[in-house]
């Protein structure tokens, strides 16, 4: 799902942009829904060479089981996740001891990233990232 008016127009040109998909025309109310599935049919085209769903998201689902790498960064791949050095020095930090104030302030200097304390106090918990394995790769 998207938002809707002009948050959902900004929203998909931003995706089109993101993923290289070249707007024809001007997005607008009537036409936001056929260039978005454009976009993702240029989406799946580019990352997997098919537009069959089904085969896409079997070929996700595969990636995700088999390859740790994909799925490292899948899930710290955005501005607002940890990323995975991070994830592991705020492992090591907190076995040792340390304050999360302390863990929050060093991660926040390895990496430009917008994470919060509230963040951090899930992934120590264990309640987020917890497909993100404990050892070093």
């Amino acid at each position: 799902m998207i938002p809707g008016g002009l948050a959902g127009l900004k929203y998909v040109h931003h995706y089109a942009t993101r993923t290289g998909y070249a707007l024809k025309e001007k997005l607008t109310a009537d036409n936001i829904e056929a260039i978005l599935v454009e976009v993702q049919r240029h989406t799946l085209s580019k990352n997997f060479n098919s537009t069959d769903i089904q085969r896409v998201n079997a070929e996700i689902a595969r990636l995700w089981a088999e390859d740790i790498n994909y799925r490292i960064k899948v899930t710290t791949g955005r501005h607002n996740r940890f990323s995975y050095h991070q994830i592991q020095s705020a492992r090591v930090w907190y076995a040792c001891g340390w304050d999360n104030e302390k863990i929050l302030e060093n991660l926040r200097k390895m990496d430009a990233k917008d994470i919060g304390l509230d963040q951090l106090q899930r992934l120590l918990r264990g309640e987020t990232y917890a497909s993100i394995p404990d050892v070093l790769i």
